[in-house]
Protein backbone atom coordinates (compact mmCIF):
# COMPACT_ATOMS: atom_id res chain seq x y z
CA UNK A 1 0.00 0.00 0.00
CA UNK A 2 1.41 3.32 -1.17
CA UNK A 3 2.17 6.68 1.51
CA UNK A 4 -0.57 8.50 -0.11
CA UNK A 5 -3.00 5.81 0.54
CA UNK A 6 -2.03 4.98 4.25
CA UNK A 7 -2.36 8.65 4.85
CA UNK A 8 -5.56 8.98 3.77
CA UNK A 9 -7.10 5.94 5.15
CA UNK A 10 -5.76 6.37 8.32
CA UNK A 11 -7.12 9.99 8.66
CA UNK A 12 -10.40 8.95 6.85
CA UNK A 13 -10.64 6.19 9.93
CA UNK A 14 -9.49 8.51 12.61
CA UNK A 15 -12.55 11.19 10.97
CA UNK A 16 -14.98 8.36 11.49
CA UNK A 17 -14.40 7.25 14.87
CA UNK A 18 -15.19 11.21 15.89
CA UNK A 19 -18.39 10.84 13.70
CA UNK A 20 -19.60 7.01 15.49
CA UNK A 21 -19.07 8.66 19.11
CA UNK A 22 -21.40 11.40 18.05
CA UNK A 23 -24.17 9.33 16.30
CA UNK A 24 -23.81 6.88 19.29
CA UNK A 25 -24.57 9.99 21.46
CA UNK A 26 -27.35 11.12 19.88
CA UNK A 27 -29.09 8.09 19.72
CA UNK A 28 -28.92 7.51 22.89
CA UNK A 29 -30.20 10.88 23.79
CA UNK A 30 -33.09 9.60 21.15
CA UNK A 31 -33.68 6.65 23.76
CA UNK A 32 -33.67 9.11 26.58
CA UNK A 33 -35.58 12.40 25.24
CA UNK A 34 -38.38 10.63 23.07
CA UNK A 35 -41.54 9.78 25.09
CA UNK A 36 -44.93 7.46 24.16
CA UNK A 37 -48.03 9.57 23.30
CA UNK A 38 -45.17 12.71 23.08
CA UNK A 39 -44.81 13.17 19.05
CA UNK A 40 -43.27 16.81 20.11
CA UNK A 41 -40.78 14.86 22.13
CA UNK A 42 -39.15 14.12 18.43
CA UNK A 43 -39.00 17.78 18.11
CA UNK A 44 -37.68 18.37 22.06
CA UNK A 45 -34.67 15.55 20.84
CA UNK A 46 -33.95 17.43 17.71
CA UNK A 47 -33.23 20.77 19.29
CA UNK A 48 -30.89 18.85 21.79
CA UNK A 49 -29.13 16.99 19.17
CA UNK A 50 -28.28 19.50 16.33
CA UNK A 51 -25.50 21.50 18.26
CA UNK A 52 -23.29 18.99 19.26
CA UNK A 53 -24.26 17.30 15.21
CA UNK A 54 -23.16 21.13 13.69
CA UNK A 55 -20.12 21.12 15.79
CA UNK A 56 -18.85 17.96 14.93
CA UNK A 57 -19.91 18.66 11.34
CA UNK A 58 -17.73 22.24 11.44
CA UNK A 59 -15.25 20.05 12.88
CA UNK A 60 -14.44 17.88 10.10
CA UNK A 61 -14.22 20.50 7.71
CA UNK A 62 -11.69 22.17 9.25
CA UNK A 63 -9.70 18.82 9.46
CA UNK A 64 -10.27 18.40 5.90
CA UNK A 65 -9.18 21.67 4.68
CA UNK A 66 -5.97 21.28 7.21
CA UNK A 67 -5.57 17.89 6.24
CA UNK A 68 -6.02 19.10 2.43
CA UNK A 69 -2.81 21.39 3.01
CA UNK A 70 -0.58 18.60 4.07
CA UNK A 71 -1.37 16.55 0.97
CA UNK A 72 -1.43 18.58 -1.44
CA UNK A 73 2.18 19.93 0.05
CA UNK A 74 3.15 16.43 -0.17
CA UNK A 75 2.13 15.15 -3.59
CA UNK A 76 3.14 18.47 -5.53
CA UNK A 77 6.54 18.11 -4.58
CA UNK A 78 6.31 14.33 -5.33
CA UNK A 79 5.02 15.36 -8.60
CA UNK A 80 7.16 18.03 -8.96
CA UNK A 81 4.18 20.57 -9.67
CA UNK A 82 4.96 24.02 -9.40
CA UNK A 83 1.96 25.32 -8.38
CA UNK A 84 0.51 28.95 -7.03
CA UNK A 85 0.02 28.82 -3.26
CA UNK A 86 -3.22 27.66 -2.12
CA UNK A 87 -4.48 27.43 1.32
CA UNK A 88 -7.69 25.70 1.86
CA UNK A 89 -10.81 27.08 3.32
CA UNK A 90 -12.89 24.45 5.48
CA UNK A 91 -16.84 24.51 4.51
CA UNK A 92 -18.60 25.73 7.58
CA UNK A 93 -22.30 24.68 7.58
CA UNK A 94 -24.69 26.65 9.02
CA UNK A 95 -28.23 25.18 9.89
CA UNK A 96 -30.88 24.46 7.66
CA UNK A 97 -33.59 22.57 6.91
CA UNK A 98 -32.40 19.75 5.66
CA UNK A 99 -30.42 19.14 8.75
CA UNK A 100 -33.81 19.63 10.37
CA UNK A 101 -35.96 17.22 8.11
CA UNK A 102 -33.44 14.24 7.88
CA UNK A 103 -33.02 14.05 11.61
CA UNK A 104 -37.32 14.56 12.13
CA UNK A 105 -37.81 12.04 9.29
CA UNK A 106 -35.20 9.27 11.17
CA UNK A 107 -36.90 10.27 14.62
CA UNK A 108 -40.40 9.85 13.58
CA UNK A 109 -39.76 6.41 11.22
CA UNK A 110 -38.54 5.05 14.99
CA UNK A 111 -41.10 6.62 17.11
CA UNK A 112 -43.40 5.30 14.88
CA UNK A 113 -41.55 1.97 14.55
CA UNK A 114 -41.62 1.82 18.46
CA UNK A 115 -45.10 3.32 19.26
CA UNK A 116 -46.33 0.16 17.28
CA UNK A 117 -45.14 -2.34 19.02
CA UNK A 118 -47.05 -1.07 22.30
CA UNK A 119 -43.51 1.10 22.97
CA UNK A 120 -41.29 -2.21 23.12
CA UNK A 121 -38.12 -0.49 23.41
CA UNK A 122 -36.44 -3.29 22.03
CA UNK A 123 -37.58 -1.88 18.97
CA UNK A 124 -36.26 1.47 19.17
CA UNK A 125 -33.39 1.39 16.41
CA UNK A 126 -30.79 3.73 17.67
CA UNK A 127 -28.15 2.62 14.89
CA UNK A 128 -30.42 4.19 12.51
CA UNK A 129 -30.56 7.41 14.19
CA UNK A 130 -26.52 7.24 14.88
CA UNK A 131 -26.95 6.56 11.08
CA UNK A 132 -28.39 9.55 9.96
CA UNK A 133 -25.65 11.51 12.48
CA UNK A 134 -22.23 9.99 10.80
CA UNK A 135 -23.39 10.87 6.91
CA UNK A 136 -23.84 14.52 8.02
CA UNK A 137 -20.93 14.70 11.03
CA UNK A 138 -19.20 13.50 7.92
CA UNK A 139 -19.96 15.45 4.80
CA UNK A 140 -18.21 18.62 6.68
CA UNK A 141 -15.25 16.91 5.62
CA UNK A 142 -16.42 15.94 2.14
CA UNK A 143 -17.56 19.01 1.07
CA UNK A 144 -14.69 20.68 2.23
CA UNK A 145 -12.68 18.55 -0.26
CA UNK A 146 -15.13 19.15 -2.79
CA UNK A 147 -15.09 23.01 -2.39
CA UNK A 148 -11.12 23.48 -2.25
CA UNK A 149 -10.90 20.83 -5.50
CA UNK A 150 -12.85 23.09 -7.11
CA UNK A 151 -11.22 26.53 -6.04
CA UNK A 152 -7.57 25.06 -6.27
CA UNK A 153 -6.22 25.27 -9.71
CA UNK A 154 -3.77 22.52 -9.85
CA UNK A 155 -5.83 20.17 -8.67
CA UNK A 156 -7.93 17.98 -11.04
CA UNK A 157 -10.96 17.28 -8.67
CA UNK A 158 -11.18 14.70 -6.24
CA UNK A 159 -11.74 10.68 -6.54
CA UNK A 160 -13.92 8.78 -4.28
CA UNK A 161 -12.31 7.11 -1.63
CA UNK A 162 -13.95 3.72 0.04
CA UNK A 163 -13.09 2.14 3.00
CA UNK A 164 -11.52 -1.06 1.06
CA UNK A 165 -14.65 -3.31 1.22
CA UNK A 166 -17.49 -0.78 0.13
CA UNK A 167 -21.11 -1.84 -0.47
CA UNK A 168 -21.81 -2.35 -4.49
CA UNK A 169 -23.58 1.12 -4.28
CA UNK A 170 -20.26 3.18 -3.24
CA UNK A 171 -17.97 0.37 -5.25
CA UNK A 172 -20.27 2.24 -8.23
CA UNK A 173 -19.83 5.56 -7.64
CA UNK A 174 -15.84 4.92 -6.84
CA UNK A 175 -16.05 3.69 -10.02
CA UNK A 176 -16.56 7.33 -11.93
CA UNK A 177 -12.86 8.22 -11.33
CA UNK A 178 -11.96 12.25 -10.86
CA UNK A 179 -14.26 14.99 -11.92
CA UNK A 180 -12.04 16.69 -14.27
CA UNK A 181 -11.70 20.08 -15.42
CA UNK A 182 -12.66 23.04 -16.22
CA UNK A 183 -15.06 22.31 -13.24
CA UNK A 184 -18.61 21.96 -14.10
CA UNK A 185 -21.40 22.06 -11.93
CA UNK A 186 -23.54 19.64 -13.53
CA UNK A 187 -19.90 17.65 -14.25
CA UNK A 188 -21.10 14.90 -11.01
CA UNK A 189 -24.52 14.23 -12.64
CA UNK A 190 -23.42 14.42 -15.85
CA UNK A 191 -21.02 11.74 -15.40
CA UNK A 192 -22.66 9.64 -12.62
CA UNK A 193 -26.28 9.36 -13.97
CA UNK A 194 -25.91 5.87 -13.32
CA UNK A 195 -27.84 6.55 -10.10
CA UNK A 196 -30.48 8.83 -9.66
CA UNK A 197 -30.59 11.11 -6.58
CA UNK A 198 -29.48 14.78 -5.06
CA UNK A 199 -26.20 15.80 -4.10
CA UNK A 200 -22.80 15.82 -5.61
CA UNK A 201 -20.94 13.38 -3.12
CA UNK A 202 -23.75 10.95 -2.57
CA UNK A 203 -23.42 9.13 0.45
CA UNK A 204 -25.61 6.96 2.57
CA UNK A 205 -26.37 6.43 6.76
CA UNK A 206 -23.31 5.21 7.82
CA UNK A 207 -20.82 5.42 5.11
CA UNK A 208 -17.68 5.11 5.48
CA UNK A 209 -16.77 6.68 1.83
CA UNK A 210 -14.40 9.98 1.68
CA UNK A 211 -13.09 12.25 -0.87
CA UNK A 212 -9.48 12.60 -1.78
CA UNK A 213 -7.74 15.73 -4.08
CA UNK A 214 -6.46 14.63 -6.97
CA UNK A 215 -3.57 16.61 -8.60
CA UNK A 216 -1.89 13.53 -11.44
CA UNK A 217 -4.32 11.04 -13.14
CA UNK A 218 -1.39 8.93 -11.38
CA UNK A 219 -3.03 8.92 -8.29
CA UNK A 220 -2.67 6.04 -6.24
CA UNK A 221 -6.44 6.03 -5.47
CA UNK A 222 -7.67 6.36 -9.11
CA UNK A 223 -5.63 3.07 -9.55
CA UNK A 224 -6.88 1.30 -6.44
CA UNK A 225 -10.63 2.30 -7.84
CA UNK A 226 -9.80 0.58 -11.56
CA UNK A 227 -11.43 -2.84 -10.13
CA UNK A 228 -14.82 -1.03 -10.00
CA UNK A 229 -14.19 0.92 -13.12
CA UNK A 230 -13.51 -2.08 -15.35
CA UNK A 231 -17.24 -3.63 -13.80
CA UNK A 232 -19.03 -0.45 -14.64
CA UNK A 233 -17.46 -0.75 -17.75
CA UNK A 234 -19.44 -3.81 -18.93
CA UNK A 235 -22.87 -2.42 -18.23
CA UNK A 236 -22.54 0.20 -20.99
CA UNK A 237 -26.03 0.62 -22.92
CA UNK A 238 -28.22 -0.83 -20.05
CA UNK A 239 -30.52 1.48 -18.47
CA UNK A 240 -29.43 3.09 -14.81
CA UNK A 241 -31.82 0.77 -12.63
CA UNK A 242 -30.87 -2.25 -14.80
CA UNK A 243 -27.29 -1.55 -14.99
CA UNK A 244 -26.90 -0.95 -11.08
CA UNK A 245 -28.27 -4.27 -10.65
CA UNK A 246 -26.27 -6.06 -12.71
CA UNK A 247 -23.48 -4.52 -11.41
CA UNK A 248 -24.23 -5.32 -7.55
CA UNK A 249 -24.49 -8.97 -8.44
CA UNK A 250 -21.47 -8.65 -10.71
CA UNK A 251 -19.65 -7.28 -7.98
CA UNK A 252 -20.18 -9.83 -5.28
CA UNK A 253 -19.89 -12.57 -7.71
CA UNK A 254 -16.23 -11.19 -8.18
CA UNK A 255 -15.77 -11.45 -4.27
CA UNK A 256 -14.51 -7.70 -4.47
CA UNK A 257 -17.55 -7.61 -1.28
CA UNK A 258 -17.13 -9.45 1.71
CA UNK A 259 -20.03 -9.15 3.83
CA UNK A 260 -19.27 -8.52 7.38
Amino acid sequence: MSVTITAVDRWRKEEIKKAVAVGIATGRLYRGTVTPGDLSSVERWINAALPPLLRANRASARSAAKFYDLLREIELAKLEIDAEPYKAEPVLKTLDGGIRYSLMTSGKTQYTRTANSDWDPSRMNENAIAGTVIRHVLNGGRATIDHNSQQDKAALGWVRVTDGNPCAFCAMLASRGVAYRPYRKDAFIASNARYEGSGEAKVHNSCGCGLKPVWSLDDDVLAQNKRFESLWTDMAGTTTRTAFSQFRKNYEAAGLHKHS
